[in-house]
């Protein structure tokens, strides 16, 4: 059947890449001055849609001030024009048609900027936050308080985004967010090292399109790399040192050279960053409803990380219309992780009656490599293009566990020693192939038809061992081998309709999925085959010249982690352990979403999701043993979400920009759990203010404040955090360079508290991280400004990537 399959998907984008569309040869020119009327060379142009704004064209002008953009569509545009000597400038709107196939623009002079440094002066660059009709931008190069971090910490600062403990992250209140980067889906290790001073921007998308995969029930965020669009040899080196309770360095260096033909580009990222966990965890054990046993638990954990990380590409500009590349990432990974902890045990009577301690070591090899292969073609009627991506990836890890456990009886004599030690060997192999086709129909219709093709092989294999009097002896219980094999095969189809105030995007989504697993020491094995049908509409309506309304409906699916599915038991110390759960179901989602964009700034919405068969932790007894805690990954039936939101910025004068994110959630969490009735709700509030100051002499600060209130999760609440932040910047050498201090989390108060309350378990949760770091750092720029548009790849590793979890915890 396959063979079928693919024969008539290529069948289908020949007709359509064989059809004919209808449009004009029009061509836009144009003449930039400065105040002397001499003409101005190496302008940037950019050519825009009226409609939404999007970029159509870029190019710069000639020695003589001269542009052109040609081989255009009808329709309503407007340029703007840029240039480090000169003020930015932006024209009215203009219109294409029939008639008009050469439109010239009236000259076009420039001012120049002012050069008192006595005065403030407000630079023209991207603002902090910008607003899409489908997203929100966060442009994380112009953040002070985000630099020396990693993504995962700028994420925390991004609008309506929160981390949990677990490091589960959520958007607007809902979990199971997708996480890209360069519309690549990346897993949590990736997020977790990759270094802020890479990243461009972060795209916030809150109901993605159908031309997405359908996993991310709660929205998707893109983390942007910065490339470098600039003809010529260009590149920028950071350097960036932290102190918290433990140092933190991230050191990068881009280069990229391009010319009319060739694009090469390459970054080296090397960071160190040493962190550190402090969990006071009191467990409550009950049986038939009694107290029977209290586990009073201290834990400090300390885990030291080095990471390598190189990025390198080649475009090669084939003609103006075929451009192909290769795009090589690769990352080496090394953790030394230590931990303590410290158990008292208290009777049902609250009297002392024993402790342990338990050491804890692992030495963790992570590394990963993926190879892109891609090619994008243009016709020649404008607007129809096909873009091929052929992607591998491959993650390997390797890790040597060591447990030691000392008990001791009430008069505090050591009774025993316990040594558990398990090394664990696992791979992860990935491959895709996708096919993006979009086609005219006319000025105001498109239609988009796409196709992926995803390869998922997975295998990890852990050997406890039990060391007494110097001998080992396997644990059969404990020990495990699983292997996974996954096979994804999706289509879409997307209508886009333009009228005169409304626009319309309906979009289905088609994925087959066929699921191996085996557990090779018992013999278990499992085997899922399911299509299922993503359908999502989206409609703009724009009132007056103030007002656009969206109004957005889709269907998700989210499917469990490798690591989730995984049965392998992860120790922590002899009473707690994590063990993953192969026959995990995915998760369905239906959600709903009201937009106001009032004046392209202020952005009101609300929203609705239901979801069938949520995946959430839950803390089980374990039934051989009631005194062990067992952290495990279950399905509760339902969760409903209703959110409302508000993001403003506010220009209290030219220099002082004040850009504000208030969230109102109410969640619900209903089902049932080893046959205990599982009822949690309420309500819960956040609030992302941020404040950037442009000041005297190429100086400016940011100040970043955020409040959670009290949070739902599936078995009790999360304590209400605020936390402030701010950093100062000053740009030099020409601007060149630019120095940077900021102090994260400057109160320390970014500190968990949770409660969690289940059938025979009751826990309090207190953590406390190395949150509040100073960090100094200095980035230079170097080489030419000639700009041209870049191009950027979203390959086919995207649902598999997000849902690797390497290693350990």
């Amino acid at each position: 059947m396959r063979k079928y399959y693919y024969f008539a998907i290529f069948s289908l984008i020949t007709v359509i890449v064989n059809a004919q569309n209808n449009f004009l040869n029009n061509k836009i020119q144009g003449f930039v001055f400065n105040e002397s009327s001499s003409p101005i060379e190496l302008a940037n142009v950019t050519l825009h849609r009226s409609a939404d704004s999007s970029l159509v064209k870029a190019n710069t002008t000639n020695n003589k001030g001269f542009f052109e953009f040609s081989n255009l569509a009808e329709g309503n545009y407007f340029i703007r024009i840029s240039h480090t000597n000169y003020q930015s400038y932006r024209s009215s709107l203009f219109q294409l048609n029939l008639p008009n196939r050469e439109f010239a623009l009236p000259n076009i002079q420039l001012k120049n900027k002012s050069n008192n440094l006595k005065d403030i002066v407000v630079q023209s660059s991207k603002p902090l936050i910008e607003r899409k009709t489908d997203r929100f931008i966060l442009n994380v190069e112009n953040s002070i308080i985000n630099t020396g971090g990693t993504a995962n910490e700028v994420l925390e600062y991004a609008p309506g985004v929160s981390i949990d403990p677990n490091g589960q992250i959520s958007l607007n209140g809902k979990p199971n967010v997708l996480i890209m980067v360069d519309g690549r889906i990346v897993g949590d290790n990736v997020v977790k090292t990759l270094s802020a001073a890479n990243i461009d921007k972060i795209e916030i998308i809150t109901n993605p399109s159908a031309r997405y995969d359908a996993a991310g029930s709660g929205g998707i965020i893109n983390i942007r790399l910065k490339k470098d669009q600039k003809l010529g040899m260009n590149g920028t080196a950071t350097i960036s040192y932290g102190q918290g309770v433990y140092a933190k360095t991230n050191n990068s260096l881009g280069l990229n050279y391009r010319n009319k033909k060739w694009n090469f580009y390459g970054n080296y990222t090397f960071s160190f960053r040493k962190e550190y966990q402090n969990i006071y965890n009191p467990r409550r054990l009950l049986k038939n409803g009694k107290l029977f046993n209290i586990y009073d638990q201290y834990n400090y954990i300390t885990k030291p990380t080095q990471t390598h990380t190189i990025r390198a590409g080649i475009d090669y500009f084939v003609n103006k219309s075929t451009t192909i590349g290769i795009i090589i990432d690769g990352n080496v990974s090394r953790f030394n992780k230590t931990g303590d902890n410290q158990t008292s045990i208290l009777d049902s009577m609250q009297n002392p009656a024993g402790r342990f301690t338990t050491h804890t070591s692992s030495n963790d090899h992570w590394n990963s490599g993926s190879i892109n292969i891609n090619a994008k073609h243009i016709f020649n009627d404008k607007g129809k293009e096909i873009n091929i991506d052929l992607n591998g990836a491959s993650y390997k890890t390797n890790t040597d566990q060591n447990f030691t456990t000392h008990y001791y009886d009430v008069m505090n004599n050591l009774t025993k020693i316990d040594t558990l030690i398990g090394p664990f060997k696992g791979y992860i192999n990935l491959f895709s192939l996708k096919i993006d086709y979009s086609h005219p129909i006319n000025k105001n219709a498109k239609i988009e038809v796409g196709t992926k093709n995803s390869f998922t092989k997975t295998d990890n294999d852990v050997e406890f061992f039990n060391i007494k009097n110097n001998v080992a002896a396997i644990d059969t219980n404990t020990s495990n081998h699983f292997k996974y094999n996954e096979n994804i095969n999706a289509f879409y189809i997307i209508y886009n309709q333009k009228f005169k105030k409304w626009s319309m995007e309906l979009g289905l989504r088609g994925e087959q999925t066929t699921t191996n697993g085996n557990q090779l020491n018992n013999g278990e094995t499992f085997h899922h085959s399911y299509f299922q049908l993503f359908p999502n509409l989206s409609i703009n309506h724009k009132i007056g010249k103030k007002h656009e309304l969206n109004y957005s409906v889709s269907r998700r699916i989210n499917r469990p982690s490798y690591q989730q599915l995984n049965p392998f038991k992860v120790f922590y110390d002899p009473s707690t352990y994590d063990e993953g759960n192969p026959f995990l179901l995915p998760e369905l989602s239906y959600a709903l979403e009201i937009s106001d964009t009032y004046k392209e700034l202020i952005r009101t919405s609300i929203e609705y999701t239901h979801t069938n068969n949520v995946i959430s932790y839950v803390v089980l007894q374990d039934v051989k043993d009631p005194k062990i805690s067992i952290l495990q990954i279950k399905n509760i039936e339902k969760y409903n979400h209703y959110g409302l939101s508000l993001n403003t910025p506010l220009k209290i004068k030219k220099w002082w920009t004040i850009n504000n994110n208030l969230g109102i959630n109410y969640n619900s969490y209903k089902g049932s759990l080893v046959n205990t009735g599982l009822q949690t709700e309420g309500f819960s509030f956040r609030n992302n203010m941020i404040h950037t100051i442009v000041l005297p002499k190429n100086w400016s600060t940011e100040l970043n404040f955020i409040y959670r209130s009290t949070d739902i999760h599936p078995l009790g609440l999360y304590q209400a955090i605020y936390v402030l932040s701010l950093g100062v910047q000053k740009t030099i050498m020409q601007r060149k360079g630019t120095l940077r201090f900021n102090i994260r989390d400057l109160f320390h108060s970014n500190r968990i508290f949770a409660n969690t309350k289940f059938a025979n378990v009751d826990e309090k949760w207190q953590q406390y991280t190395d949150s509040r770091v100073a960090t100094v750092s200095f980035t230079y720029r170097f080489g030419k400004k000639t700009v041209t548009a870049a191009r950027k790849r979203e390959t086919g590793l995207e649902t598999e990537k997000d849902r690797i979890q390497i290693g350990g915890q």
